[in-house]
C-alpha cells in the first residue's frame, strides 16, 4: 500500500516480507500451469511500491545472482530500503523514487513483477501506468503478482472506512488520527448487534486491527483513495495489456475444484465456459474483499487448472503434525492453523510424515514420488494427484527452490545472516527463510545476534544470561532449558540455517 498511502498518512509504512509474493512460489505455480519461468537465482525481479524494502531486501539477500529493482513514490521509503541494501552490501539491489503514473527508469524485461498493496490505493493514472509498464517490461515467461481490494466483499469494509473517515481530521498528527479511528471502532463494537453481518464485521475488524500498525490503518481506512475493483475489470485491463490470469497466489482462491466442489459447481453454473466470469462468480458467491492474482503473457492457451505434470523439480513443504489414527484406521494430521485432514492411503501418509518431519524445510517432490513408486508400481502418479489436491486445498505449499533449515540441536547454532542483521537494528520482526515475518521480543533479538555459528551452546547460554533484558535472568541451572526452548522456536520459525 505504500505507493499512495504513505504520503497521505504521514507515517512510513511498516514494510514486511509477504510469503505469497516470493518469486520461488510464483515460479512453482507457473510451472503447474505449463509455464517455463526463469530460475529465481538468476532472475530480474521488480517490485512496484516497495516501501522500505521489507519484501525486496530479503529476496536480494537470498538470491545474490539475481537483479532486483524497487520503485516507490516516497523518497523516505527509498532511502530506508537503500540504506538496508548498503548495510548488507547487496550489490544486486537498486531502489529508486518514481511515480507509477509517469515514465519509469526501466530497461529490459523482468521475470517477476511484484505489486502488493498498491493497485487499489494509487489512483487511475498510476493504475494505467502499472499496466503500461507490464506491457513493455514483462519477460515472455514472466509472472506478475498483483493484489487488490475487490467487490463485492469490500462494500462492507468500505462502510467501515466511511465511519472512520467521518470523524477523521487530516490536520491532526498521524498517530492521533489512528487512535481516534481505533477509539471509534471500540465504541461501535459493544453497541452493535453481534448477530448481524455488520456486528460481525465490527468485531472481526476490531480484533484484526489490534495487531496491525498505525500505518496500515491509516492507509487502508483513512487514505483519500481506496478504490476496489471487480475481477472482470482487472481481467479487461490485463487483456488490453496482453496478459491473462494464471491463478491466485493461493490456488484454492481461484481453482477450488475438489477442495470445494459445491462452490466450483455453483461458479461453473453461473459462468459457463468463460474463465473470467468464473472468477467473478467466485468473488460474488463468497463476498470476497481482497485478491492476490497472478498474470502471465497471453501467448497461448492455459490448462483449466493446475497439472500434476508440473510438480517435477519442485519442492514441497507442509506444517503437519501426525495426531494418530481414527476409528477407521485413517491417519489424522493437523496443520499450524488447526485444520485437520485424514487419509488411509499409505503413500500419502508416508509423504505427509516426511513433510512434517522436515518442516520448516522443504522436500524435493521428485524424492516423494520416487519413494511412492518404489513402494508400489504406479504409486508416483497416484501420489502426484494427491499432492496436487493438497496444494490447491492449502496444506501443502510448493516452491521452485529448496529451503534448507537448521535444527535446534546443532552444536553451534547459526541464525540466518539477514535475521541477525535485522535483530541488530532493533526490529520487532525478522525475516524467515520461508520469506515470512517473525515477531521477536528483546530476548529473541539478543539470541539471534549471538547465534553466529561460532559459539557452542554453553557459550550462548552464558552470553544470553548476561544480556538478559529487563527482569533478572533465569537461574543458571535453568538457562540451558531456556536456551533450548528458544532455539526450538527459532528452528520452527525457519530462522536457523544448517
Amino acid at each position: 500500500m505504500s505507493d499512495a498511502q504513505a504520503p497521505a498518512s504521514g507515517l512510513l509504512y511498516e514494510s514486511l516480507p509477504y510469503p505469497e509474493t516470493q518469486p520461488s512460489a510464483l515460479a512453482a505455480l507457473a510451472r503447474l500451469f505449463g509455464r517455463r519461468p526463469v530460475p529465481v537465482a538468476r532472475a530480474r525481479i521488480l517490485e512496484l511500491g516497495c516501501a522500505g524494502g521489507g519484501n525486496l531486501v530479503p529476496l536480494a539477500s537470498r538470491y545474490p545472482q539475481s537483479e532486483c529493482l524497487g520503485i516507490d513514490l516516497l523518497p523516505a521509503h527509498v532511502a530506508q530500503a537503500q540504506a538496508a541494501a548498503d548495510a548488507l552490501r547487496l550489490a544486486n539491489l537498486r531502489v529508486v523514487a518514481g511515480d507509477l503514473a509517469g515514465p519509469q527508469p526501466l530497461s529490459g524485461e523482468y521475470d517477476y513483477v511484484i505489486c502488493h498493496g498498491v493497485y487499489s490505493w494509487c489512483g487511475p493514472a498510476a493504475q494505467a501506468g502499472i499496466w503500461r509498464l507490464l506491457a513493455r517490461h514483462l519477460a515472455p515467461q514472466g509472472v506478475v503478482y498483483l493484489s487488490a481490494n475487490v467487490w463485492p466483499g469490500w462494500h462492507l469494509r468500505g462502510a467501515l472506512r466511511d465511519g472512520m473517515r467521518l470523524g477523521d481530521d487530516p490536520a491532526l498528527p498521524p498517530r492521533e488520527r489512528a487512535a481516534r479511528a481505533r477509539a471509534w471502532l471500540a465504541r461501535m463494537v459493544p453497541l452493535s448487534d453481534p448477530a448481524t453481518p455488520w456486528g460481525v464485521l465490527l468485531r472481526q475488524s476490531h480484533e484484526q486491527l489490534a495487531t496491525q500498525s498505525d500505518s496500515y490503518l491509516l492507509g487502508e481506512y483513512l487514505a483519500p483513495f481506496n478504490q476496489p475493483s471487480h475481477f472482470a475489470e482487472l481481467a479487461r485491463a490485463a487483456r488490453e495489456t496482453g496478459l491473462v490470469h494464471l491463478c491466485d497466489a493461493r490456488p484454492s482462491a481461484s481453482h477450488p475444484g475438489d477442495s470445494r466442489p459445491e462452490l466450483h459447481a455453483a461458479a461453473q453454473a453461473e459462468a459457463g465456459a468463460d474463465p473470467v466470469a468464473y472468477q467473478q462468480a467466485l468473488d460474488w458467491l463468497q463476498g470476497r474483499p481482497f485478491r492476490q492474482t497472478l498474470w502471465v503473457r497471453a501467448d497461448g492457451p492455459l490448462p483449466p487448472g493446475p497439472q500434476a505434470t508440473g510438480l517435477a523439480g519442485l519442492h514441497a513443504a507442509a506444517a503437519l503434525q501426525r495426531e494418530g489414527d481414527d476409528a477407521s484406521g485413517a491417519a489424522r494430521f493437523r496443520d499450524a492453523q488447526g485444520q485437520r485432514l485424514s487419509t488411509n492411503d499409505p503413500l500419502v501418509v508416508a509423504a505427509l510424515d516426511r513433510l512434517g518431519a522436515q518442516h520448516p524445510g522443504t522436500v524435493p517432490v521428485d524424492d516423494l514420488l520416487a519413494g511412492a513408486e518404489a513402494e508400489l508400481p504406479g504409486g508416483a502418479a497416484r501420489l502426484a494427484q494427491a499432492l496436487l489436491q493438497m496444494v490447491v486445498a492449502g496444506p501443502v505449499q510448493l516452491l521452485a527452490d529448496p529451503v534448507q533449515a537448521g535444527h535446534a540441536d546443532a552444536v553451534r547454532p547459526q541464525a540466518w545472516a539477514l535475521a541477525r542483521w535485522q535483530a541488530a537494528q532493533g526490529q520487532t520482526w525478522v525475516t524467515s527463510l520461508r520469506h515470512g515475518p517473525v515477531r521477536v521480543d528483546a530476548t529473541g533479538r539478543a539470541l539471534l545476534q549471538m547465534a553466529n555459528g561460532q559459539l557452542d551452546r554453553a557459550a550462548l547460554a552464558a552470553l544470553l544470561a548476561r544480556a538478559w533484558p529487563g527482569a533478572a535472568a533465569p537461574a543458571p541451572s535453568q538457562m540451558d532449558v531456556v536456551l533450548q526452548q528458544a532455539l526450538q522456536r527459532m528452528a520452527a520459525q525457519a530462522l536457523l540455517v544448517p
